[in-house]
């Protein structure tokens, strides 16, 4: 048996330590961080990347398997994607094997295994064509040098001109031949592998655009990266809003502009990583939170858009990373300018507008002329027509034109009874607040019926939430009337305030709540109650705390903590034969 050597191998596995293969010192050579190897881990057969050379083995030699195969027509994962994996891991708390299995799902190893065996098909195709062009090119040439052997004996004027004819016909079709076979030489198949991503730059400050044409600002940023020879990612909440920027951006940058999220096909998916792969020219991507796994060569510019919003929070499954700091990170690695942009800018991005981290640029949209209705003032002194107050029933009949409802807590069924018994003579028409911020045009009056219903009391962000919707919903009317048994809430003093949110970040101080701390959430997911109640006690106890949110402060000494409490609770998974039960959420 030859000398052998040793890699770590990260699998698409929650396991909490690399997994040591060992290969022949022939094949070591020829591979490097990012390579793709087949291996076997509990009897089972996975495609993993090689993200350690010489590893030093934690067990005896004779018990480490060797890699059954080295998937060379698999593209490399590029040392920025690693970076970025690795980012994640520590940030949020989980194993570099979710971020794995997260950035390369069964289905996109699959797609990327089919890519490749129709390259390995068209390879032998190709080269079975090319050696009968070749071959037709030796026979050809056969044939023309016994022509001239026969024209070079004597014949009658007849023969000659006929054997010259012949000659020439053969001429025609050897260069026809060689001509064939020259392309099939130059055509080459794709290499999936594609350049090394090119060496990352300094960008400046990370900018908040919050002016209502920063969508054209956009356009212009994404623009000088292509005149620079970068690629730009636009990063947005969910497809909807993926659909409204193709649509703005399509005219401009035509097939220059990729689009990647849920909606599309796992073809055309991988054709997207092909491309930004190949790196033969520069695109602008416009994506949901999946697109930060593309592997992006060139990367100049990267954008959030409606950064405050919660969908860029990934809930399910692990990890539950916020793509909006994912992209921050993603932007630094490559040294591409990161620009947010919001109309109604999350506590964390004005907290670090204020604190100098991020430059702001350009000033909150108008905000339609808003009226509160105190509904507990409206009940005592002139009583209620159902969900409606004489005070607002009666702007609605003074207001020419669409009249928008926002329905809270009511039931739709007995809300149109009530609209039916008020409103005899006249059609409303009745939305949730997600419906309200996306109406395509702007209408007279739009009326929340029940904001209470915009204030969870068991989320932090309520507040927040609740403001940053008001302000979308305003932008879609004329006039904003508001419903609540809650006047005196900071909530309604700052929605005409445009960006000032200092009240409600004064409350977070005080509380120490982000952005002046880290919130940690540990969740047990168990079919069993009795199980789930016990293991929550005997875990409370382990992490010496009264509750499983986790508060911890913001200093030199966070990371280590975090990764403290993430080695703690492994230890009690272990201990207690409890692994893939508890979950952890960093900044829920």
């Amino acid at each position: 048996m030859g000398q052998v050597r040793f890699i770590e191998v990260v699998l698409p596995l929650r396991l909490e330590w690399k997994p040591v293969y060992s290969v022949p010192s022939e094949v070591f050579d020829t591979l490097h961080k990012g390579s793709r190897v087949r291996v076997s881990f509990a009897h089972r057969e996975y495609v993993g990347v090689v993200s350690g050379l010489d590893a030093v083995p934690s067990v005896d030699e004779s018990r480490i398997l060797p890699v059954s195969g080295i998937e060379t027509g698999l593209p490399d994962i590029s040392e920025q994607e690693l970076k970025l994996w690795e980012f994640i891991s520590d940030y949020y708390l989980c194993s570099i094997g979710e971020v794995y299995k997260a950035a390369y799902p069964v289905q996109k190893v699959r797609s990327e295994e089919v890519a490749v065996n129709a390259a390995e098909r068209a390879r032998r195709t190709q080269e079975k064509l090319l050696g009968a062009a070749r071959k037709r090119v030796e026979t050809l040439r056969g044939r023309l040098a016994r022509k001239e052997e026969d024209l070079g004996r004597r014949h009658s004027e007849h023969v000659m001109a006929r054997l010259r004819e012949e000659k020439a016909g053969l001429l025609a079709e050897l260069r026809a031949a060689e001509d064939a076979a020259q392309r099939l030489e130059g055509a080459g198949v794709p290499d999936l592998r594609g350049p090394v991503a090119k060496p990352a730059r300094k960008a400046g400050k990370p900018l908040l655009l919050t002016s209502p044409d920063r969508r054209s600002r956009y356009m212009e940023m994404c623009r000088k990266a292509l005149a620079d020879g970068c690629s730009s990612l636009v990063l947005v909440p969910e497809n909807d809003y993926a659909d409204i920027i193709e649509k703005q951006f399509r005219q401009e940058f035509g097939d220059s502009l990729l689009v990647f999220g849920s909606r599309k096909t796992a073809v055309q998916r991988r054709r997207t990583a092909d491309l930004l792969r190949e790196a033969a020219e520069p695109y602008v991507v416009v994506g949901t939170r999946s697109a930060l796994f593309l592997p992006f060569a060139d990367l100049g510019l990267v954008i959030v858009d409606e950064e405050q919003d919660p969908l860029h929070k990934q809930a399910e499954p692990a990890p539950h990373i916020n793509a909006r700091d994912c992209a921050a990170m993603l932007a630094s690695i490559h040294g591409a300018q990161f620009i947010l942009g919001s109309a109604t800018p999350s506590l964390e991005t004005l907290y670090n507008c204020r604190t100098g981290k991020y430059s702001l640029s350009g000033e909150a949209a108008a905000s339609a002329p808003s009226e509160v209705i105190d509904v507990s003032d409206e009940r005592r002194k002139r009583g209620m027509a159902g969900p409606f107050s004489y005070k607002l029933k009666n702007l609605i009949d003074n207001t020419p034109g669409e009249v928008v409802l926002v329905r809270g807590w009511e039931n739709a069924e007995e809300l149109d009874g009530w609209i039916k018994d008020v409103f005899a003579d006249r059609e409303l028409t009745v939305v949730t607040p997600q419906t309200a911020r996306k109406l395509p045009h702007k209408v007279p009056l739009l009326a929340v019926l029940q904001a209470d219903a915009l204030f969870p009391r068991d989320d932090f962000r309520a507040d927040e939430r609740a403001l940053q919707m008001l302000r979308q919903i305003g932008e879609c009317t004329g006039r904003l009337v508001v419903q609540t048994a809650k006047s005196a809430h900071p909530v309604f003093a700052a929605l005409a305030s445009g960006l000032d949110a200092s009240s409600l970040l004064d409350e977070r101080r005080e509380f120490n709540l982000p952005p002046f701390s880290r919130l940690i959430d540990i969740r047990l997911d168990d079919d069993s109650e009795s199980r789930r109640e016990l293991m929550t006690h005997r875990l409370l106890k382990v992490l010496k705390s009264g509750g499983l949110r986790l508060t911890l402060n913001r200093d030199r000494q966070l990371a280590e903590r975090k990764r403290a409490l993430y080695r703690e609770i492994l230890a009690f998974e272990k201990e207690n034969r409890y692994q893939d039960h508890i979950k952890i959420d960093v900044d829920p």
